[in-house]
């Protein structure tokens, strides 16, 4: 069985490397989601000109906290699912694997932010297809100001738990803004997140890590781990 995941992953491994499809695709799909954030925030900006007497700095400032620790809980749901996803041989296969990739990189490539940003938003399918329903929403009824918000900043810190992310692997003592930023918790701290790539089925979220410890519950109720499953696959991987 190990022996037969392990070519399954090299085949979606390269697929993912040498077919045009798999190579391009992210971009689109980065791009239907940035395309879709701005439209969303656009419709919502509209909302709030025909709702300004009912909008309010408290009642802002609390749902922008709450979609932040929302888009934190479903990033880690969605990561935790696809470290312990296998399926190779879907048509998703090639993502599936590329995406396991990332337990061996302790540290990524420099880029900038706004580029992190846009590349990484090109591995969120499910993103794509929740801003899509989003602004159909948005057009076809009145949603009321406060879910409107809700909405549509979950959507942008989804996109933005990938830079947070990408910060703590590559942030350094020169990045001061960025440590004291994750040292009060409001991005994702290296010392919270070295769990995941040390320990096995825990810390999945990538925002700020704040609602891990729910993660972590639900992680140990519905697997059982990634380094004696996915993490094989890459090692193998890597070591031909």
């Amino acid at each position: 069985m190990l022996e037969n995941k392990k070519n399954e992953f090299k085949i979606a491994m390269d697929s993912y490397n040498n077919n045009y499809f798999y190579n391009k695709f992210g971009i689109i799909i980065a791009s239907i989601i940035i395309g879709m954030q701005l439209i969303s925030v656009c419709n919502l900006l509209q909302n709030i000109n025909e709702n300004i007497n009912v909008v309010g700095a408290i009642g802002v400032s609390v749902v922008l906290i709450f979609a932040y620790i929302l888009a934190d809980f479903i990033s880690g749901i969605v990561h935790m699912y696809m470290d312990n996803n296998t399926n190779y041989k879907s048509i998703i296969g090639p993502f599936i694997a590329a995406f396991h990739l990332h337990h061996k990189q302790p540290k990524y490539k420099n880029r900038n932010p706004l580029v992190v940003y846009f590349i990484e938003s090109g591995s969120k399918f499910w993103l794509a297809g929740y801003l899509v329903i989003l602004v159909y929403l948005q057009y076809k009824i009145e949603l009321f100001y406060y879910l409107n918000l809700l909405l549509v900043a979950i959507g942008g810190f989804s996109s933005f738990a990938e830079v947070s992310h990408y910060w703590c692997h590559n942030a350094d003592k020169n990045n001061r803004i960025i440590n004291k930023l994750q040292r009060a918790k409001i991005l994702l701290p290296r010392s919270h997140h070295k769990n995941h790539h040390i320990k096995d089925n825990t810390h999945y979220a990538f925002l700020n890590g704040i609602t891990d410890s729910f993660v972590n519950i639900i992680a140990k109720c519905f697997y059982s781990g990634y380094k004696n499953n996915s993490d094989l696959h890459v090692l193998a991987y890597k070591a031909q």
